[in-house]
């Protein structure tokens, strides 16, 4: 079963075409890696999928529930790491997980607030909290960028394994990272127009 359709799906912005009747899929519990170069509709495309743009013809199929790292970290800068982790999950449920995320992800002072972590520690708490969240499906846009090597690797490999079986959309404009997390590869060329 496809957990996410595209059928020739256009949007324009302001008389641009960014996208023409793109079509592609992801089958439930994959994990499809879309690249290309700048300005070819990569954060359009998950703008569609999460439901904050609406196409201009075709169709989208996509489940409701989705959790996000976006390019940007999100985070509440006053709260704690382990706060802004915890804030994704139902107050009935058990949160002691959330925790052994952070860890997972090299983070261990999770009562410092987050205003006061480096750039790649902002970026872990932000991978951290999307991982947490219990989704239908989970977006992924850009999430390593700001990890130095060494951490992006392990990282990476907690990402895979956390994400196993889950249907997942990622943006990366590195073909290693897709490569890494063992993912199917949508590639686009500078109009949009799927080549790979």
């Amino acid at each position: 079963m496809n957990c996410i359709v595209f059928e020739n799906v256009s949007k324009n912005f302001d008389g641009k075409n960014v996208l023409n009747a793109l079509s592609f899929y992801a089958k439930q519990g994959e994990m499809l890696a879309i690249m290309g170069p700048s300005g070819c509709g990569k954060t359009t495309i998950l703008n569609l999928i999460l439901g904050f743009l609406k196409p201009d013809s075709g169709k989208i199929s996509a489940p409701k529930k989705a959790s996000v790292v976006f390019q940007e970290d999100r985070l509440f800068e006053e709260f704690s790491a382990l706060s802004n982790v915890e804030s994704v999950i139902p107050a009935r449920q058990n949160k002691e997980h959330c925790a052994d995320i952070l860890n997972a992800l090299g983070l261990e002072d999770l009562k410092k607030p987050v205003c006061k972590l480096s750039g790649g520690m902002k970026r872990r708490v932000a991978i951290a909290r999307a991982l947490a969240a219990e989704a239908d499906f989970y977006v992924l846009d850009e999430p390593f960028k700001g990890l130095d090597e060494d951490t992006k690797d392990e990282v990476i490999a907690f990402v895979k394994e956390r994400l196993a079986g889950k249907t997942v959309i990622i943006v990366t404009h590195q073909r290693d990272e897709a490569e890494k997390l063992n993912a199917r590869l949508l590639l686009l060329d500078k109009n949009g127009t799927i080549i790979e």
